[in-house]
């Protein structure tokens, strides 16, 4: 009996361990690409929120004038390094499609950007608070940790994901 019960475990063992290490890995690839695109948004938003500033201050500071061309180049260079973090954040945005807070943070993004000098402390604060909806939204996603079986019932097919 328990050289029957022995060879029934080894068997349950050898067909389960696959699954269950497959399972596993699967998990730990799906949090360190959370945690890329983490850090990636973290490390362009910031580019985008200094390139912007830099272009505020240079521009409503009156270190620009309209008649010097070395000063219109300048801000020419400031207004474009802005442009690279934006078009990247919002790449990094297209691969989270569908889901609200992403759309929002889009929009108010844009909102910054088409801001008057009276609005840019309101529209920055509300980039701010969309930043940090989806840092904490993604972050929530990397901590949040099924059981094992749970993982292994859609594994298998019994249940939805």
């Amino acid at each position: 009996m328990i050289s029957v019960l022995s060879l029934v475990v080894a068997i349950l063992a050898v067909l389960f361990s696959p699954l269950v290490t497959w399972t596993v890995a699967q998990r730990q690839i799906t949090a360190a690409a959370r945690g890329a695109w983490l850090r990636e948004f973290r490390e362009k938003t910031a580019a985008f929120l200094y390139a912007y500033d830099t272009f505020f201050i240079y521009a409503t500071t009156g270190k620009h004038t309209t008649d010097d061309p070395e000063k219109e180049a300048k801000l020419a260079s400031i207004n474009d390094a802005q442009r690279l973090p934006y078009q990247a954040i919002r790449l990094l945005i297209a691969e989270k499609a569908g889901k609200a807070k992403y759309l929002e943070f889009v929009a108010s993004m844009e909102r910054l950007l088409h801001a008057t000098v009276n609005d840019v402390s309101a529209r920055r604060d509300e980039l701010f608070r969309a930043i940090k909806q989806i840092l904490e939204s993604e972050r929530a996603s990397i901590e949040k940790s099924r059981s094992i079986w749970s993982d292994l019932s859609v594994t298998l097919g019994l249940r939805r994901p």
